[in-house]
């Protein structure tokens, strides 16, 4: 909620900049007529998606597909922690949600070893990808899912 030109402390992003520390205007736009394209067949909900995805696995089950970015904070990660106000979350935790349901799903990570560790474990697939950042810095990131998606 913006209140006189002024952003909460949880909305201020990267350097106070909000929204365009993280996304470029054009591309949010597009993004969003994309998504209306589809809308009779998406469901946003907001709030704690730790505590929302139980429920949303076992209403959905084998009919859920899942798009999990949680905050980067695995591995001491510290991105997740300067960006978002609720971003202490138990990977493992996540891990074993998505592992114990049949929906299907695509999660993204930076790639560290905590994370390396997490998709052996549960045996997941998963592949590397390069990333560029606000400081156009090249990046590793790790993209999940429950079988082989990409080859």
């Amino acid at each position: 909620m913006e209140t006189n030109g002024v952003l909460p402390a949880a909305g201020r992003g990267e350097n106070g900049r909000g929204l365009l520390s993280r996304w470029y205007p054009e591309t949010l736009a597009q993004r969003l007529v994309e998504i209306q394209r589809h809308a009779d067949k998406l469901i946003f909900r907001e709030g704690d998606g730790m505590e929302l995805l139980p429920s949303i696995l076992r209403e959905r089950g084998k009919n859920a597909t899942v798009f999990a970015d949680p905050p980067y904070t695995a591995g001491g990660k510290r991105a997740g922690r300067r960006l978002y106000t609720d971003n202490d979350i138990d990977h493992e935790v996540l891990f074993s949600m998505l592992a114990e349901s049949d929906a299907e799903f695509l999660m993204t990570y930076d790639l560290c070893p905590k994370i390396v560790f997490l998709v052996c474990k549960h045996r997941f697939a998963a592949v590397v990808v390069t990333v560029k950042n606000t400081h156009h810095n090249r990046l590793p990131e790790v993209v999940i899912t429950r079988e082989s998606t990409f080859e």
